[in-house]
């Protein structure tokens, strides 16, 4: 039987003392299904993978926050990556470059040319 030290709520008391361990522990316990989640949410692996990390991340700054009365420990990581995919569909989403067209002629138009050559002429 495993001792209440490797429990998520255990890990996580040892990993708001700075513990890498223990969140090393805890990220690989819960890495899959949190990348399982961004993806679902996303439907791209890449933002995915990114949204995780980044809730690792946070779960990792943000460890002395965590009170095990209001949420269990998956509770409170699951609303993370939740909360970050969200935020990451909320952004504008990249175009091919192909819709961005042409870039603009910066050079004279052909009217300028000729006010600029009559110009010339009369100075």
């Amino acid at each position: 039987m495993a001792d209440d030290t490797d429990s998520d709520d255990g890990l996580m008391e040892r990993v708001a003392g700075g513990d890498a361990a223990a969140f090393d522990r805890l990220a690989a316990r819960h890495m899959r299904r949190a990348v399982a989640l961004a993806q679902r949410m996303t439907g791209n692996p890449s933002d995915a993978d990114e949204i995780a990390q980044e809730a690792f991340l946070r779960v990792w700054q943000h460890a002395g926050r965590w009170d095990a009365a209001r949420a269990a420990f998956t509770t409170w990581l699951y609303r993370i990556v939740m909360n970050l995919a969200i935020d990451r569909g909320r952004r504008p989403g990249w175009s091919p470059l192909e819709e961005a067209g042409d870039p603009p002629d910066e050079s004279p138009d052909a009217l300028a040319r000729i006010a600029a050559r009559q110009t010339a002429e009369r100075v």
